[in-house]
């Protein structure tokens, strides 16, 4: 969050450097620097409602989830396709998220991980 703070704040400098430059290189350097700084901004923005999203999915509001049944499927890599796992499996009074099965292709994803 804190990066996105200081993203934020060196547009708002960005726009001032802009109104205050006459060199024409290096406005141009520093509409290069705001563009590139823009798509940064959008970018964990959209990471952070991804993350949002993925939280919501596990833990929801109502303890337990239940896809639609014309819910797509969720895509994280074009090589990998996983599906939603089954309503019951998020009820939290019965099961923690680490002792949920995990489809055969993904098990090898997190073999060096340490669990959380």
């Amino acid at each position: 969050m804190l990066t996105l703070q200081i993203l934020i704040e060196q547009l708002k400098l960005f726009d001032d450097k802009l109104q205050n430059c006459e060199d024409d290189e290096q406005r141009k350097k520093i509409e290069t620097l705001k563009e590139t700084t823009n798509s940064m901004v959008k970018s964990i923005k959209y990471c952070m409602v991804l993350l949002q999203i993925a939280k919501t999915t596990v833990n929801p509001v109502d303890a337990i989830y239940q896809p639609s049944p014309l819910e797509p499927v969720i895509s994280t890599m074009p090589s990998q396709t996983v599906l939603p796992p089954e309503p019951a499996q998020f009820c939290k009074s019965e099961q923690r998220l680490s002792s949920l099965p995990i489809e055969p292709e993904l098990a090898t994803l997190g073999h060096h991980q340490t669990p959380t």
